[in-house]
């Protein structure tokens, strides 16, 4: 039984929450009062509050669903080394559909809390390349994007300055959480893209870009802490951002636009089939085109503004020196600074020189001679023409100074208009002419017995016209009683 006393003894006076912390808190305790004092002092410690007993912030269920940070959703990058061919129409192809062992080896995951490789869901099926995205960070850094780099290199594949990357997507038939598949409604396919020419968004490839390329590809998927790998969090340089350490033509270029060759030479290798090729800006007139093929390389100038060789600079559309002589140092001028200027056909074929005005020869002894002139008129039309070149004017004007005699004494009598083969004594055939219906073509006259004949042609007689065969010096007579047996025929020719 206890008594008052006992009870008074047992009695606890207020507690005292306001000791310090360290080792006196145990050391220094006479009774079970101080013990108390210590253990309430520490729990206003541990609460953070004014009292021991003041209500807590937190009770202790809700702290320990805080504490379970193995159940945290992240997303972390995956690497796929599987070789994946990019296969186009001809080399036109900004997708690829993933076929077997090409996939990401996790679940689709589209909604954002699905564990899984996160893919965005198209409009429609798979096969066409589309800007389709998880929305991420910001509009560069979508939750589906997918780090590219070639497969057979392992460098990163460039769209001009820009490194290609790629969005992991499904077909709108695709079900959240399945497996992706080869075949069917969870097949899945990467999209090319690049950052845009403000690098504040994302644009598909040129079309021509990716086409026969073949590629590995790293992709994001999201899990908890828990289940993550040991090495989950180190970096992957395979798939590492290139632009500190990779630098492209064109962005050396913007860096400064002289290249100074000093070391050693620069040699470019075009293996057959492959062009070496300068472009205007849009890319759709190839200015230069170096072409190697094993049947022969090909050099290609398209060049519509003028061509310009050794720095032309009085405004002529081509110059080039080559050997002595200079084309276009002066507008439309082949000049020959030395030595003979030969214009010669290897082994067949002529050398034409057309002009729609005259064509002039000049040497240092003669100003400016034309072929032709418009008084003269053309060479072809010049009496005792057509003829068929110069020298064919040349050599008729020549044997127009010499006078030609036929003579003729008959031995029969020859009827109207009946052959006299012989007749002129010599051929009267063209460009020979006796037809004096035309006057500036008469290079013949013909006498019968010391008189002069008035010369015609066939469709007008006249006195006489040539006969059967004018190249023998045929003629026939259009008199009443023909010719006569002892008739003397002369023809003077020049």
């Amino acid at each position: 039984m206890v008594t008052r006393i006992d009870q008074d003894q047992l009695k606890v006076p207020p507690f005292d929450d306001t000791k310090g912390t360290g080792p006196t808190l145990e050391t220094g305790a006479v009774d079970g009062s101080d013990s108390f004092n210590s253990v309430m002092s520490m729990l206003k410690n541990m609460l953070g509050k004014t009292n021991w007993y003041d209500t807590p912030d937190e009770d202790m269920a809700t702290l320990a669903a805080r504490a379970k940070l193995e159940n945290k959703l992240i997303l972390k990058r995956a690497q796929k080394i599987v070789d994946v061919s990019v296969v186009g129409t001809g080399t036109a192809q900004a997708f690829v559909v993933l076929g077997a062992g090409e996939y990401p080896s996790e679940n689709i995951a589209i909604n954002a809390t699905t564990k899984g490789a996160v893919s965005a869901q198209l409009a429609g099926a798979v096969g066409v390349g589309a800007m389709t995205e998880v929305a991420g960070a910001n509009a560069l850094n979508p939750k589906n994007l997918c780090a590219i780099i070639d497969g057979t290199t392992g460098a990163p594949i460039l769209d001009g300055a820009d490194r290609v990357w790629g969005l992991l997507q499904v077909g709108n038939l695709a079900t959240d959480g399945n497996p992706f598949q080869a075949a069917g409604n969870d097949r899945g396919q990467i999209s090319f893209v690049k950052p845009n020419s403000t690098h504040d968004d994302l644009v598909l490839v040129d079309f021509n870009l990716m086409g026969g390329k073949t590629i590995n590809y790293s992709y994001i998927f999201r899990d908890d802490l828990n289940s993550m790998s040991e090495q989950a969090f180190l970096p992957e340089t395979l798939f590492a951002d290139p632009t500190a350490g990779v630098v492209s033509l064109d962005s050396a270029y913007d860096g400064g636009s002289v290249v100074n060759v000093d070391n050693t030479d620069v040699d470019w290798r075009l293996t057959d089939t492959k062009e070496f090729i300068v472009s205007d800006q849009a890319g759709t007139t190839k200015i230069l085109r170096v072409r190697a093929l094993a049947t022969g390389d090909i050099v290609e100038l398209n060049v519509a503004g003028g061509l310009d060789i050794n720095g032309d600079t009085d405004g002529g559309t081509f110059k080039a020196t080559f050997n002595g002589v200079e084309i276009g140092g002066a507008l439309g001028q082949v000049l020959r600074t030395g030595g003979n200027l030969i214009l010669k056909t290897a082994t067949s074929g002529d050398i034409l020189l057309e002009s729609v005005a005259e064509i002039r020869f000049t040497t240092s002894r003669e100003t400016a001679l034309p072929l032709d002139d418009a008084t003269a008129g053309a060479i072809s039309a010049l009496p005792g023409g057509p003829h068929a070149s110069i020298s064919a004017a040349i050599l008729h004007a020549i044997n127009s100074g010499n006078v030609s005699v036929g003579v003729s004494v008959l031995g029969s009598n020859y009827g109207r208009d009946v052959n006299v083969p012989g007749g002129a004594g010599q051929s009267i055939a063209s460009p020979h002419s006796i037809d004096m219906n035309t006057p500036s073509g008469v290079d013949t006259v013909i006498f019968l017995n010391g008189r002069l004949l008035y010369g015609g042609n066939a469709s007008t007689n006249n006195d006489v016209y040539a006969g059967d065969t004018p190249a023998n010096g045929d003629l026939k007579f259009d008199f009443p009683g023909g010719v006569k047996t002892g008739d003397v025929i002369v023809s003077l020719q020049w």
